[in-house]
């Protein structure tokens, strides 16, 4: 097939996917059947160019495909899911490849995929006072559509920006989603390096522990975490609504500046560790004044 559209229609996903520009070559071997494929597929509005490779092995009861995804952009996927609540706060482009097995019995696929985006910003303004820019953004990981229907993020790092636009601090995290009752469950480790005091507000989700977010943002005006750690589990909803289920972690800190009891005068150049869950916030000071 050359220069052609292509329309998928899943009846068990109860999802359409439809192609253009699509040039698809497939071939007999000793092994099995190969093929590939050159296309543009359709999501919302935009067209994202995509390559496949693909074989079935003789006797073989699923499909092996390598699939390349270049300038793809979540927030065309917003028109072709409307309930996609947060889709279109994704400001970015990712590209991406990923390695999967089709079954031929019709059960949903399972496989392996990296992303990367070189550079972007999240638009969320119920959880952010301004969009949070990034750049050097990369994830690998794993997924499984049958069963549990799960899906593992073993590594994912990317580095925030000021709100100057220079290099931030940078985060590494792992996660595990899992289809829930009306939703879906995030487990989620971070590990965040060098965040300054005074742009803990720019970084910190308004609605995660409200509490500890509302004192530290009043309360710390100077100095900074060389290392947090945090593990949190989450709800999200159909509609993309978030709910925080647990939190837990700590850090520790340099040259803080604490208001703990104004008008009396702060804590300065303090040195030591904490740790944070939704309800507040413990400080262990083991140097300053």
């Amino acid at each position: 097939m050359s220069n052609s559209e292509v329309r998928l229609e899943d009846r068990q996903l109860d999802t359409v996917l439809s192609a253009e520009n699509s040039d698809i070559d497939l071939w007999r071997e000793p092994s099995g059947m190969g093929g590939q494929a050159a296309l543009e597929l359709r999501i919302g509005d935009q067209l994202t160019p995509l390559t496949a490779d693909f074989h079935h092995g003789r006797g073989s009861d699923s499909i092996a495909m390598n699939i390349t995804v270049d300038r793809l952009d979540p927030t065309a996927a917003a028109s072709a899911f409307p309930g996609s609540g947060i889709l279109p706060g994704l400001q970015f482009v990712l590209a991406g490849e990923v390695q999967v097995d089709v079954p031929l019995s019709g059960e949903l696929p399972h496989g392996r995929f990296t992303i990367n985006a070189p550079e972007g910003r999240i638009a969320l303004p119920e959880h952010f006072r301004r969009p949070v820019a990034f750049k050097d953004a990369s994830l690998e990981g794993s997924f499984s559509a049958n069963g549990e229907r799960r899906l593992s993020l073993s590594e994912g790092s990317f580095t925030l920006l000021t709100p100057d636009q220079e290099p931030g601090p940078r985060i590494r995290i792992s996660s595990e989603v899992e289809a829930a009752e009306g939703g879906y469950r995030v487990g989620v480790d971070a590990e965040v390096r060098r965040v300054l005091a005074t742009e803990l507000f720019h970084y910190w989700p308004r609605t995660t522990a409200e509490n500890a977010r509302k004192w530290v943002t009043g309360n710390i005006r100077d100095g900074r975490v060389n290392l947090l750690k945090a593990q949190a589990a989450i709800a999200i909803g159909k509609a993309g609504e978030a709910e925080l289920l647990e939190l837990t972690g700590g850090f520790d800190y340099e040259g803080l500046e604490v208001h703990y009891l104004e008008p009396l005068p702060p804590a300065v150049d303090t040195v030591g560790t904490a740790s944070f869950n939704p309800d507040g916030l413990d400080f262990v000071i083991a140097g300053g004044g």
